[in-house]
């Protein structure tokens, strides 16, 4: 099942997950592919460093033996019945442990103006497609995924186009015999004048150990709209690292609605490049239990004029889980008409769980309105006596104030549907 090769070793100086090049020439494509891959790999271990690493990150990487997986075999259906997902009519694109698997995909039932497909099938059929489409970026674990790029998802929608139905990409984690680690890389492209209504969910089962890293690159041409609704649900004991970059041109708008409810350690980094007459909406909502570990950033670079964007994390930790949000604004000189905001809170369920946020904005414009806040509280005692007061009981009652805290974040969805669904999933317990 596993081919012993692509076995993950810690080398004398204690950086996880290099091989020696000749089992790393083998993962190689094609010229181009092979030296990206070959120069992130170089880059990565001169960046190593212990110290800029979120321990919770470098324990789970150093306390599990991973292996490269190569294949994947397709679960059962009643297997697949047992994930808990948005239940919205779609055209569906799903991934295994990283890997596109279009037997289960509706591929064939796509209008022809959109393409799909798996990167190693892109590489195979049309090698030149990815090669100024992809980046290494400068993040240790974006380095890492460059590395070890096998497989993912290409989505590409022509321009104009109006889709009467979302697309929903479905990445399925599933432990085999050991732990394992994948890199996929999504790259989606929504054409000129194009609107879409994208979902992406990412789940496992609770027992499974895995270590996702995974990348997504979004861009948005000119007068493009995404709409992007994400919901994870993953296993306690796995490892999510996830670097996002989008790119929204002229015109352009990127709403983003995210809702995590299971989450093992995660860590999640957001880029948004935004140029003129953009309009950005990014909204996240965490819930963590147990020894859950998240860490959730924001970049947000205003490029030029007249544009707005709102980023909003809110999170809530019970048990002995920990959050940290962090947003980074950059507005650049010699911009006007530019509306921006963030807001991050925290809600801590008891004693034991712990909220950091740390909100930084560099402005170097005058012409910019800029707002941030940043709130870490506990749940009120009047707030718990007023619903038991009322005949609701203790545990239902900590339900009810933990599930509206983010409850506004959903309510701006303009797709009825999806914004029901997103009110089963929080519901849902």
């Amino acid at each position: 099942m596993f081919n012993n090769k692509f076995k993950l070793i810690k080398n004398k100086t204690h950086i996880p997950f290099i091989p020696d090049y000749e089992d790393f020439e083998s993962l190689g494509f094609y010229p181009w592919a092979f030296q990206f891959k070959r120069g992130a790999l170089d880059k990565y271990k001169r960046s190593f460093d212990k110290k800029n690493i979120n321990p919770f990150v470098l324990n789970f990487i150093l306390n599990n033996h991973f292996v490269l997986e190569k294949n994947v075999e397709l679960p059962s259906l009643q297997t697949l019945l047992k994930y808990k997902t948005f239940d919205v009519e779609a055209y569906t694109l799903v991934l295994i442990n990283g890997v596109y698997v279009g037997e289960v995909s509706d591929e064939g039932d796509l209008p022809f103006s959109v393409y799909s497909d798996g990167v190693f099938n892109c590489l195979v059929d049309n090698p030149d497609f990815l090669q100024n489409r992809v980046s290494q970026g400068e993040d240790l674990f974006y380095l890492l995924n460059s590395a070890y790029l096998n497989d993912g998802l290409i989505l590409k929608i022509e321009d104009g186009e109006v889709l009467d139905k979302p697309i929903h990409i479905i990445s399925i984690n599933i432990k085999k015999d050991k732990p394992i680690f994948f890199n996929p890389r999504i790259y989606i492209e929504i054409g000129e004048g194009a609107k879409v209504d994208l979902l992406q969910s990412t789940l496992s089962f609770d027992e499974d150990v895995f270590f996702e890293n995974r990348v997504m690159e979004i861009n948005l041409k000119d007068g493009a709209i995404l709409n992007h609704y994400r919901f994870y649900n993953n296993s306690h004991n796995s490892l999510l690292i996830e670097n996002d970059i989008v790119s929204c041109g002229t015109k352009s708008s990127y709403n983003n609605f995210s809702l995590s409810k299971n989450v093992g350690i995660v860590d999640l980094k957001f880029n948004f490049n935004l140029w003129d007459n953009v309009n950005l909406n990014s909204n996240g909502a965490v819930f963590t239990s147990k020894s859950d570990n998240v860490s959730m950033s924001a970049n947000i670079s205003h490029h030029a004029s007249s544009s707005s964007s709102s980023v909003n994390f809110y999170g809530v930790a019970d048990e002995e889980s920990k959050i940290a949000f962090d947003t980074n604004l950059t507005a650049s000189s010699l911009i006007f008409d530019v509306d921006t905001k963030q807001l991050s809170k925290i809600l801590l369920m008891n004693e034991k769980s712990a909220g950091k946020i740390k909100p930084f904005q560099s402005i170097y414009s005058e012409n910019v309105s800029a707002f941030h806040g940043a709130v870490v509280s506990g749940v009120k005692n009047d707030d718990l006596f007023f619903l038991q007061s009322r005949g609701i009981d203790y545990n239902d009652s900590m339900n009810l104030i933990k599930n509206s805290f983010v409850l506004s974040l959903f309510s701006s969805i303009d797709n009825q549907d999806i914004k029901e669904e997103f009110f089963k999933l929080l519901w849902d317990n």
